[in-house]
Order: C-alpha cells, then sequence, then structure tokens
C-alpha cells in the first residue's frame, strides 16, 4: 500500500523542478519590489534587486518584469538545476526591454 501512495505522489509531481535566479538593475542600480514572474511563477525582487522563482518545470519560457508601470519580457531557459539570468530594465525603441547582462 505504501508503494502504491508513493508511485501516485511521484507519478504527481513535475519531473524536474529548478530555481531561476538573478539581479535586475535599472540605471546602473538595483530595481528593489519589482514584480518578476517565470514561466508563469512569480516572485519580487529584494532591496538588491536580487530575485528568485521556483519553476517546476524545465525548458524555455519567459520572465516579465513589472515595476512603476515599465514591463519588459525576455526568454530564459529553466533546468532542473538553478540558472541565473542577470538583466538591466532599460527604455528601447518599442517600449521597455530587459538586457541580459
Amino acid at each position: 500500500m505504501r508503494l502504491a501512495i508513493a508511485v501516485i505522489l511521484a507519478a504527481a509531481m513535475p519531473l524536474a523542478a529548478g530555481h531561476v535566479l538573478g539581479k535586475i538593475t535599472f540605471a546602473g542600480r538595483p530595481l528593489g519590489g519589482a514584480r518578476v514572474t517565470v514561466c508563469d511563477n512569480p516572485g519580487t525582487t529584494d532591496g538588491d534587486g536580487a530575485y528568485r522563482v521556483v519553476v517546476p518545470n524545465t525548458g524555455a519560457c519567459t520572465i516579465t518584469v513589472v515595476h512603476e508601470g515599465k514591463r519588459a519580457a525576455a526568454t530564459v531557459h529553466s533546468y532542473d538545476k538553478p540558472t541565473a539570468y542577470d538583466f538591466e530594465l532599460v527604455q528601447g525603441r518599442g517600449g521597455w526591454e530587459l538586457h541580459r547582462r
């Protein structure tokens, strides 16, 4: 019975989970208090601009940063091990953009 429950629970869990983490800056300074979404999983930057979001599945997805009316997105990849992405929020020609640092 215990083995059957363990198999059912294991089947219900994602195959891999990792963390996407890094720092967000704006005008060369840490961007604290920004909302960060990675692969539809929410997070927030701390006072140093650092974020860490648990992502239950591996693969390519979108990171979105929103702060004081500024919104930008970029493609990132989630792996079964922590993956770091540092970005600078900059004004682009068509709006706000995330530039990888």
